[in-house]
């Protein structure tokens, strides 16, 4: 292949698929002033505003006070915001269950999505709830930082109804996504040997 077109050939392609980077969004501090806990088949949510589109979501992160090591009664659950003006509504992924380690205490617990889910945001905001199975305070509850202010983005599923909750918390909910996960353009190699 002469030099310059396989020069151009690197470059088209720089140029036209856009970098991955894997990302974590959070709005809390990382200090757990509180512990919040919900009846069960409850849930507590944050809504996730994308840095830039389209953003694949590739796991969830959540600092939870572990009361029983090895626990299964809390759920993932993700969620699009095409409810009612921007609340939650179509169910993009789970509830699944989340496990916690053999151990007890306060940690962050990340639950990655598995690579067949591919939920790729191209608008718009989403949601990551932290579900309640278990009776409070004897399997797991979910961190809240008292320290930061986004009320806009707590949300709190009670009796079949989302609403906005504790307004002077942050659920330590967290998201890791990908961005510039789709090209810009595709270009096959026939396609660029015509060019020349």
């Amino acid at each position: 292949m002469p030099r310059r077109l396989l020069f151009l050939f690197v470059l088209l392609v720089a140029i036209d698929i856009a970098a991955a980077e894997d990302i974590e969004i959070g709005y809390d501090e990382g200090i757990a002033g509180a512990f919040a806990f919900q009846t069960l088949g409850s849930a507590n949510a944050v809504r996730f505003t994308p840095l830039t589109y389209p953003m694949k979501i590739l796991s969830t992160k959540m600092f939870l006070e572990v009361y029983e090591a090895s626990c299964d009664s809390q759920s993932v659950w993700i969620l699009d915001d095409d409810g009612e003006e921007g609340q939650p509504g179509t169910t993009l992924y789970g509830p699944t269950p989340l496990m916690v380690p053999a151990a007890t205490g306060r940690m962050w617990i990340e639950f990655s999505l598995p690579d067949t889910s591919n939920i790729v945001i191209s608008a718009g905001d989403f949601y990551v709830a932290y579900v309640q199975h278990g009776v409070p305070f004897e399997c797991t509850s979910l961190g809240l930082d008292t320290n930061t202010d986004e009320p806009a983005r707590q949300w709190q599923y009670v009796d079949g109804e989302w609403g906005i909750s504790y307004p002077i918390s942050d659920f330590m909910i967290r998201a890791i996504v990908r961005t510039g996960i789709v090209p810009t353009k595709m270009i096959s190699w026939g396609a660029i040997k015509s060019r020349y």
